[in-house]
């Protein structure tokens, strides 16, 4: 797991809001109720059965229910989350892989949902409301443990497997895996050090204090890390608060967003060399 001081903040539980254009070209089903992305996972079969829809935080729960309701015809995921931990953002990652689905972006896609989830799908479709944010991935915490905490590389082997993980999805999707670490770095980390593994699976964590909480790509930039989609980004920081303020109101400048539009080239790992210990 990697821990941040960006919570699961107790977002407001709103309507999605009708969008023009490009969601009736994605042929967008009118959402059945509220969504709350930082919520528990809302997962329904929508759209007479080709697509599904998922609100709420990517968990394990979440990702089963996603197996339990997909049928052959099944060909979108329609999805509105914060984002998650451990495995199910790969888990759901590589089901979207593994099925070609077409992705489509309906507010926000946070953490795992953008850097695994939106990698992963055939087809991408981004509508009015979305906002895709990067930061601490399994690949950047398994650099900060290899510079920072040698000695603990061995206790941290599902983390070196979701690493694996996401480098052998972003070469067969043909994307640039730097952007995994340039996040990481983008929304300046102040130090790192070990947390008390998680109690419910045992897993040792990796604390990592950072400035900011999320790292917004231009459309520049994404495209420069080789991924495509239908629809657009938000142009500036205030374009995506202002996309982020319709979904929530006056609680979107709780998420504190940072962009790097003048960056040539995307940060690597040698970036995070540099992060201290935090001291005790």
């Amino acid at each position: 797991m990697i821990m941040t001081r960006l919570g699961f903040w107790a977002a407001l539980v709103l309507a999605f809001y009708p969008s023009t254009d490009v969601r009736a070209q994605a042929d967008v089903p009118e959402p059945a109720g509220f969504c709350d992305p930082y919520g528990e996972p809302d997962v329904s079969l929508q759209d007479r059965g080709t697509a599904i829809r998922y609100c709420g935080k990517i968990t394990g729960a979440g990702f089963d229910e996603v197996r339990r309701l997909f049928v052959p015809d099944v060909r979108r995921l329609i999805i509105s989350s914060a984002g998650g931990s451990y495995d199910a953002p790969l888990d759901l990652a590589f089901l979207v892989e593994r099925h070609s689905l077409e992705l489509v972006v309906d507010g926000i896609c946070f953490s795992g949902c953008a850097s695994a989830v939106f990698v992963a799908a055939r087809e991408r479709t981004l509508t009015e409301t979305a906002v895709l944010g990067f930061h601490n991935t399994s690949s950047s915490a398994f650099y900060i443990v290899h510079f920072l905490f040698p000695e603990q590389r061995d206790n941290f082997g599902r983390l070196f497997q979701r690493f694996t993980g996401e480098r052998s999805l972003y070469a067969r999707q043909g994307v640039d895996p730097n952007i995994l670490v340039h996040g990481q770095v983008s929304i300046d980390p102040i130090c790192a050090d070990l947390a008390v593994p998680d109690p419910s699976n045992g897993e040792p964590t990796i604390n990592i204090v950072s400035q900011a909480d999320l790292w917004i790509p231009t459309e520049r930039e994404a495209r420069r890390a080789g991924l495509t989609w239908k629809g657009s980004l938000p142009r500036t920081i205030q374009a995506a608060y202002e996309r982020l303020w319709r979904q929530f109101g006056p609680d979107a400048y709780q998420i504190r967003l940072v962009e790097t539009a003048g960056s040539e080239d995307f940060f690597t790992s040698e970036n995070l060399a540099a992060v201290p210990i935090c001291e005790k």
